[in-house]
């Protein structure tokens, strides 16, 4: 966790033509951005890997927490230059039968 840095530079590309299709597409409902902090950390770190971190609650998943979260809200800022309709955020925080971590995990991690 030390010398991981998120891919910021990925932010400075595939903006390039939102603009004019926003531009071009005013009579339609426009939506960008698919934000997600759980699911994101997921991917990085796997999902049984992620489970144990959160529930030893180690310092580094708190880093972890914050990079996504840093590289979330600077793509955000990309998207609400254009004048979007909707911007989404969505995280799966639940099984078929029960959430994923405890509600207590969740308020102490994540409701912050």
């Amino acid at each position: 966790m030390a010398d991981y840095q998120p891919p910021y530079d990925l932010l400075d590309r595939g903006f390039e033509g939102i603009a004019v299709f926003v531009r071009e597409n005013r009579d339609k409902f426009i939506k960008g951005a698919f934000i997600r902090l759980f699911e994101r950390m997921q991917w990085l770190r796997g999902m049984s890997a992620l489970m144990m971190d959160l529930m030893d609650d180690c310092p580094q998943v708190h880093v972890l927490r914050d990079l996504v979260h840093d590289y979330n809200m600077r793509e955000l800022e990309r998207w609400l230059a254009y004048d979007l309709d909707a911007v989404v955020f969505s995280d799966d925080w639940g099984s078929q039968r029960q959430l994923l971590i405890p509600p207590r995990v969740w308020r102490h991690f994540f409701a912050p």
